[in-house]
């Protein structure tokens, strides 16, 4: 048995096989055409690497500048839930007394006037006569537990109280 094998490329590809028996020939063929060499090359409609990382640092820049405001908003609206606070809350209470005593470093918590809102808010006063007619200096200092804003308010106020007991300056006053 001889076999023939034949495969040309050129334009079409050719196989033939040729086989030769006691009882005659027996040729079979198969033909194809042939693919050229650039057609194994399937054109891609893709993103080179550099595009894909570029892609995503503009991405991750956006999420990123999101990410900043939505944490801005969050804290201004924490800030919006605490309550605003003014010395002029422990103004009105001393104002409330008839009689004024000379005192440094008075202190409390705002929430004992203002209720649980106001937790975490402190008051500082002290008063001094400032003139020998029962005229007297409140100087009030409202104090937050939050760091970076030790005072959030700051008060002088004057005080006329006649019916107050005298004072340092009224002894000086009498002794005259």
């Amino acid at each position: 048995m001889k076999l023939r094998r034949t495969i040309r490329l050129v334009g079409t590809a050719r196989c033939a096989v040729t086989a030769r028996t006691a009882g005659g020939t027996l040729t079979v063929s198969h033909s194809k055409t042939a693919i050229p060499h650039s057609a194994f090359r399937i054109p891609f409609s893709a993103f080179t690497l550099m595009e894909v990382m570029i892609a995503i640092a503009v991405f991750c820049i956006g999420v990123f500048a999101i990410l900043g405001l939505v944490a801005s908003v969050m804290r201004d609206a924490r800030l919006l839930n605490k309550p605003m606070v003014d010395a002029g809350v422990v103004a009105s209470q001393i104002a409330q007394t008839n009689s004024l005593i000379e005192v440094q470093g008075t202190s409390g918590d705002l929430s004992e006037f203002l209720g649980d809102n106001y937790k975490g808010y402190a008051y500082i006063y002290g008063i001094k006569e400032v003139e020998s007619n029962h005229l007297y200096d409140a100087e009030i200092y409202v104090t937050s537990d939050t760091p970076g804003k030790p005072v959030l308010s700051k008060m002088d106020v004057l005080f006329f109280a006649p019916q107050s007991p005298p004072g340092s300056l009224d002894f000086g006053y009498m002794q005259r």
